[in-house]
Order: C-alpha cells, then sequence, then structure tokens
C-alpha cells in the first residue's frame, strides 16, 4: 500500500497544475514565432512544464531517482507532444505503468517476505 500524505497529494497536484499552465501557454500560439527569443520562451514552457508535469504525478514515490524518472519521461513526453504526434504521451503513460507496476511487485515481495520471515505465533 503507498504511503502518502495530504501534502504530497497537494503538493503533487500543485506542481502538475503549474506545468499543465505551462503547456497550455507554450501551446495555445496560433503563430509561428517570429524571432528566437520568443522560440527559446516556447521551449522553455514545454520542457519545463513537461518536467513539473511529470515530478507532479510522482508523489507516491519516497525514493527521489523514481520521482525523477517519472519527470524526465513527462519532459519528454511534452517536447514530442509539441510536435504534433501523441507517441511521447502514449510512451510516458506506458512506462508510468511500468514502473509503477514493478513498485508493486517489489513492494509485495518485500511484504511477503516479511511475513514468510516472522510466522504468527500460535497460543
Amino acid at each position: 500500500m503507498p504511503r502518502f500524505s495530504l501534502k504530497d497529494i497537494l503538493r503533487g497536484i500543485t506542481l502538475a497544475s503549474i506545468g499543465f499552465g505551462m503547456l497550455a501557454v507554450a501551446f495555445t500560439t496560433e503563430h509561428p514565432p517570429t524571432s528566437k527569443g520568443s522560440m527559446w520562451v516556447q521551449e522553455f514552457l514545454v520542457t519545463f512544464g513537461g518536467m513539473l508535469v511529470g515530478y507532479g504525478f510522482a508523489f507516491p514515490f519516497k525514493w527521489p531517482p523514481h520521482q525523477y524518472i517519472l519527470a524526465m519521461m513527462g519532459m519528454f513526453a511534452a517536447t514530442s507532444w509539441q510536435s504534433g504526434s501523441s507517441f511521447g504521451l502514449i510512451v510516458y503513460v506506458g512506462l508510468s505503468a511500468l514502473l509503477c507496476s514493478t513498485w508493486a511487485i517489489a513492494n509485495r515481495r518485500a511484504k511477503r517476505k516479511i511475513n514468510q520471515d516472522n510466522p504468527p505465533s500460535a497460543h
């Protein structure tokens, strides 16, 4: 069973909301940028918006490498989604499911091993 507090949930939702806001601003440009300055701003919004969304959805994980992996996958998904294909989003969802399932399997194995090492005593 994942252990996280209401504070973790609110922090994750806040970070994901900020990231989605950054992505919305970057994706709602109706005309292509005319200068390199506005292209850099758009790339910044997409990259860090995706990173914040991925990091925001990583609130159940307490181990930092998992959080960083989800943030990196969110960043790559947002940058590939910007090109117009949904491939990056599909890869992000698939890798997130894979990461969560391996985490759940490792948790169950650890609990099963603890239960085998400490059998219940009969009175």
